[in-house]
């Protein structure tokens, strides 16, 4: 961002900040730096806006390059098109993508104890209200998915997981 010329004390005045923004812009498009030139004085509101923009946006994108994803199965139903290219995922918008078959999912289920499942099952039945054909067995099930998927992502250090099923 450069800023215009302004006025102090009724004089025009400059501290050749387009200048200096000409010489950075130049050796930031030497070096391939995405960037965005704004230039503007800072009390003009669209200049300020812009900035506000760029700086979510770089932000999110800083945030990516350090996100690792935990992608659990497999294509459903040969839906190949539906998958990503994880190379250019991880070039273009930087996250780390870490693939896991359901089975490890199971096993990992196996290895949630009977006292955790009751306690997280406990906590379920005391936030929802169920329909009656719905069991305490089904909802145990579902507190040992849970236990271990959130084994899962502190052990692999995940910020995030999603299935890989459809498009």
């Amino acid at each position: 961002w450069s800023h215009t010329t302004f006025k102090m004390e009724g004089k025009k005045q400059t501290v050749g900040a387009f200048v200096a923004a000409g010489v950075v812009k130049q050796t930031l498009e030497d070096f391939d730096v995405p960037f965005q030139f704004i230039y503007g004085a800072p009390t003009d509101e669209r200049v300020v806006e812009k900035i506000e923009i760029m700086n979510r946006s770089a932000g999110a994108y800083n945030k990516l390059k350090s996100t690792r994803i935990g992608l659990f199965g497999y294509p459903a139903l040969g839906m190949y098109t539906g998958t990503i290219d994880h190379i250019a995922m991880k070039k273009v918008f930087g996250p780390e993508i870490v693939h896991f078959d359901q089975y490890q999912l199971i096993r990992k289920m196996d290895e949630i104890s009977s006292e955790e499942t009751a306690r997280v099952t406990s906590k379920i039945n005391e936030a929802a209200d169920f329909a009656e054909d719905v069991k305490n067995e089904d909802i145990a099930l579902s507190s040992k998915m849970y236990g271990a998927l959130a084994s899962i992502v502190k052990e692999n250090h995940l910020d995030s997981i999603t299935v890989k099923c459809q498009y």
